[in-house]
């Protein structure tokens, strides 16, 4: 195509295909990994659209003497197009997405500023926005306090207070984004399943096992071992190392074996000291048939077939196909303090990118020759599933995110009506999502491991925390008129009402995926699978058992306090003529919205900054989610009462659901079931600030002081194994005589201790055998709430009268 014969901006396409079009693999491989790393390091970690272009170019042309011949066929029509048309197919993409979301970008911006625009300083100055002044300042900082309190779709709220046409929480920018972010997390969740099931199918197949044999199986995987000769290393004057023996597991073996089979790595092999032929050799003969089978199916049939599933999403964003590697599987290299491929603790990717890069799809394999790091197969499998995943489902979410948020006029608005701080809060929230929440830069792995241990001893097969969640049933009053959620919630003592109930809110993925993935922060992170047995076939036998009283606490919750808000929400979709599959969708999402808010939630969108911070952050934050739930909810209550948004009795109704029944509620069940004014009282002054994270423990402690019944301040949760160790040490040094009981005592204070390191609910079952030993002597007033595990007075006994004949002193 000769100069002048097409557009300057077609000609400069050219130019850039003539100048690609020529390269080896090699050159291709690293111009592609210099754009993504270029990409990883912008603001939002986001391609711009000229970076798009330029992927789009690189991989349709680059070495195109090197492609297959569909794919110089594609290249060829790509190019005719261009010529004929004048534009890619990309461009055109991006203009239309470009003016659909400058739509979008205007209604939010007259959300965000109340329908006056962006500013310049000086508009904002005449608009006091840049007055200054004590009070003013005050304000401002409490409301920079309130942001980290917040989570996304109360952020979302607070940038709405201007918009007098929305009601709380129904602005554009919550209806607009978190339907989309809340379809995205179940999305991912249903995807991860369902590869799931594929690979506990094909495992179960051809391991000839199934349940808790093929776990077994799968996690001695990671156990038995077998040995390869090779050479360690190969000088960079071509001199061989040591001819060494190294022993991997089968897991690490079938991997490697993987890679052998790759072509693109075996110039890196080379400079490990490997001979490809005879390692695959060895790997082979060593090998269990069965597990040199399952490294078969995975090359040959499941990493094919899932670059299909992968490709179709990164197609649709590049208008090209990912490079294809007929014998691809994940790869890990051993590059020092450089985050790699499947190495992610130092990979900080702020978009769903990242994880295509870190899987190795969009980086060198030719070209790079650092040592191949020995991985699990397994482990390896299930990380590429998840962080696919999340590419999968979360590009196009984190693309319009980003495409708002940080456009110029928006973000600048944000700090001139709503100040730098909720601008960098919400900036944090979108890295969060657009990582999944992962910071391994902040991580601290054993201390997550206790944290995990000690609330599933706390939380887990707990009769007391069961009937502490049934308190949180009226907190979706806090959504729908009271007296609505107090008819149909009486119509569910109806057994026919209670059956259609069961099936219609069953039918969830909301609830589907909490109930597997768990509702809690630290809960979920207890539920995690670790090894790859039970992360394959989804089996957590302990972890079921643990939390099964927990989630049928949390899932009564729920079931009753939510069904009147999908009744209420299926009766107006249908008034305002919904057909009926749309009016049950709508009120499905509007129950779901409001469990979200109302009960424990552990996802990123529903935790406040705070929250989801480092390992040490997680410390202080244990057990706040439902009484930092309340503050946000009376909090919002309050701030749309001030900017007069909503009606006076919607806001006053979330006020009172959050500030006054849920604690009263909460206290009347924590007491167990007993009326004391004095705890009654104390819950009125102690919400809703005792629901401020860190702060909120600290303004418990000084108002229970006040009525002298505050519990001690002590060390951070995970300690409490050591403080129980120091009672027993304590017990045993004391100088008294040791008998049987002492013994007890001091073993029972040990085995607490170590129950919370453990992960044992020790502590709820020792409560309630002591509660059945003081019912079964007659000591208790409450035999039932004793045996629970409420801690009950001890009946006092009686003391016998002593009558004798009266004395008379002279």
């Amino acid at each position: 195509i000769g100069r002048g014969k097409v557009g300057a901006e077609v000609q400069d396409i050219v130019d850039k295909i003539r100048e690609v079009h020529k390269m080896s693999p090699v050159e291709v491989e690293e111009r592609l990994e210099v754009i993504t790393k270029i990409i990883d390091a912008n603001n939002d970690g986001e391609p711009t659209d000229q970076q798009s272009v330029d992927i789009n170019i690189l991989m349709q042309y680059g070495g195109i003497k090197n492609k297959t011949p569909q794919q110089i066929a594609e290249a060829t029509e790509s190019l005719d197009a261009l010529i004929t048309k004048g534009r890619m197919q990309i461009m055109d993409e991006q203009q239309a997405y470009g003016e659909r979301m400058s739509v979008v970008r205007q209604k939010i911006l007259d959300v965000i500023t109340g329908g006056e625009g962006g500013q310049t300083q000086a508009g904002a100055q005449k608009l006091g926005l840049k007055d200054e002044g004590f009070f003013k300042d005050l304000r401002k900082k409490l409301g920079d306090f309130d942001n980290d309190q917040q989570s996304l779709e109360y952020i979302f709220d607070k940038l709405s207070r201007f918009d007098k046409d929305s009601k709380p929480l129904q602005s554009f920018i919550n209806e607009y984004f978190m339907p989309m972010i809340r379809q995205a997390r179940v999305a991912e969740y249903n995807g991860i399943v369902e590869m799931q099931k594929t690979l506990q199918e094909n495992a179960s197949r051809i391991f000839g096992v199934k349940g808790k044999k093929l776990v077994k199986l799968l996690n001695e995987n990671t156990v038995n071992t077998i040995n390869i000769n090779h050479h360690d290393g190969v000088s960079r004057e071509g001199i061989k190392g040591e001819f060494v023996t190294s022993t991997l597991t089968y897991n690490q073996a079938y991997k490697k074996w993987m890679e052998l089979k790759d072509p693109t790595l075996s110039g890196t092999f080379e400079k490990m000291g490997w001979d490809v032929p005879k390692a695959i050799t060895q790997i082979e003969k060593q090998l269990p048939d069965k597990v040199l089978e399952w490294a078969e199916w995975q090359l040959y049939e499941f990493y094919p077939m899932y670059y299909a599933r992968v490709n179709e999403t990164f197609r649709k964003r590049f208008y090209v196909n990912m490079p294809m590697n007929a014998m691809y599987s994940p790869i890990s290299r051993r590059v020092g303090a450089r985050a790699d491929e499947g190495d992610d603790t130092l990979n900080k990717s702020k978009s769903p990118m990242g994880s295509v890069s870190s899987a190795g799809s969009l980086k060198g394999r030719v070209s790079n020759k650092e040592e191949l790091a020995w991985i699990d197969g397994d482990t390896t499998l299930m990380k590429h599933i998840t962080e696919m995943e999340h590419f999968i489902h979360y590009t196009d979410v984190m693309r319009e995110l980003r495409s708002v948020f940080m456009s110029r006029e928006i973000s600048r608005s944000i700090r001139d009506f709503h100040g730098d701080k909720i601008s960098r809060v919400l900036n944090k929230f979108m890295d969060d999502i657009a990582r999944g929440g992962v910071d391994r830069a902040q991580q601290i792995d054993w201390m997550d491991w206790m944290r995990a241990n000690f609330s599933r001893s706390v939380i887990g097969a707990n009769p007391v925390v069961f009937l502490k969640q049934l308190s949180s049933i009226p907190a979706y009053i806090a959504d729908i008129p009271a007296s609505f959620w107090t008819k149909e919630f009486l119509k569910l003592t109806n057994p026919i009402e209670f059956r259609k109930m069961t099936k219609i809110i069953s039918k969830s993925e909301v609830l589907k995926m909490r109930y597997d993935k768990g509702f809690d922060r630290d809960m979920m992170l207890a539920l995690q699978n670790i090894k790859p047995g039970k992360a394959i076939t989804g089996a957590n036998f302990f972890n079921n058992a643990m939390y099964a009283l927990t989630k049928l606490g949390d899932k009564q919750a729920i079931y009753l306090g939510g069904y009147p808000v999908y009744k209420y929400y299926l009766k107006q979709a249908l008034k305002a003529g919904k057909s009926r599959k749309e009016a049950e969708q709508f009120a499905m999402k509007k129950f779901e919205q409001a469990t979200l808010r109302s009960q424990q939630a552990g996802d990123v969108e529903d935790l406040a900054d705070f929250q989801r911070r480092g390992s040490i952050a997680k410390l202080f934050t244990m057990f706040m989610t439902s009484p930092n739930q309340y503050y946000r909810m009376v909090a919002g209550g309050y701030r749309n009462l001030y900017y007069g948004r909503g009606s006076k009795l919607e806001n006053w109704r979330k006020i009172f659901v959050g500030q006054i029944l849920l604690p009263s509620l909460f206290t009347f069940i924590g007491n167990g079931f007993d009326w004391e004014t004095d705890e009654q009282v104390m819950s009125l002054f102690l919400f809703p600030f005792s629901g401020l994270l860190f702060w909120g423990q600290g303004f418990e402690f000084a108002i229970r002081s006040a009525y002298r019944k505050a519990y001690p301040m002590g060390t951070v949760a995970i300690l409490d194994p050591f403080a129980h160790a120091g009672k027993g040490l304590s017990k045993l040094a004391d100088g008294k005589t040791m008998d049987s009981e002492k013994v007890l005592m001091i073993a029972d204070q040990f085995i607490e201790g170590a129950s919370k390191v453990a992960g044992v609910p020790y502590g709820a079952v020792k409560r309630t055998a002591k509660g059945v030993m003081k019912v079964a002597k007659g000591e208790s007033e409450a035999p039932v709430r004793q045996i629970i595990g409420f801690n009950m007075p001890t009946k006092k006994k009686k003391r016998k009268r002593i009558s004798g004949k009266p004395t008379f002193s002279n």
